[in-house]
């Protein structure tokens, strides 16, 4: 509950003016986030879609630093994994530090690769290419980059 709430809250601190409109939408996240884990629904996108929302209309404002994107994706991905694997596990499973251990290092894994994706993303943004077909190659690998990742998630994840 603490990564939703830092993720419901960050923007609120950089909205400004559009503080009144993102209120809402960081409150009804962070509730259906709450229901999300205590009833373990499986509609996690039901939870994070707010989130996304209140993150993108407080960027519109231009005061969030381009590094917070950054930031904000590990918090939505780490959210996102921590809400399926509370929705998976049995009660037997909770107590078990094996296992908790085990999604612990797969989360710090899953983090630290999302940020470091994250990175290269804006490092590229840094790039000059002088022809449009260099243009065109750079960014179609990295379309294929940025798709592979949410497959590649889904396929670990129907593998447990």
């Amino acid at each position: 509950m603490v990564v939703a709430a830092g993720l419901a809250v960050y923007p609120l601190t950089h909205a400004g003016t559009l503080a009144i409109a993102i209120v809402p939408l960081g409150a009804a996240a962070f509730g259906l986030i709450v229901l999300i884990a205590l009833y373990r629904l499986n509609v996690v996108l039901l939870g994070l879609l707010p989130l996304a929302a209140e993150y993108l209309t407080a960027e519109t404002t231009g005061r969030c630093g381009a590094i917070s994107i950054v930031f904000y994706a590990v918090g939505l991905i780490t959210l996102a994994e921590l809400l399926f694997w509370s929705a998976e596990l049995s009660r037997e499973d909770e107590v078990e530090r094996a296992v908790s251990s085990r999604r612990l290092l797969a989360l710090a894994v899953i983090a630290i690769t999302s940020a470091l994706i994250s990175l290269v993303t804006l490092a590229g943004s840094l790039l000059q290419l002088r022809t449009a077909f260099a243009a065109a190659l750079v960014g179609s690998a990295a379309a294929v980059a940025l798709l592979a990742i949410p497959w590649l998630l889904l396929q670990a994840w129907r593998e447990r």
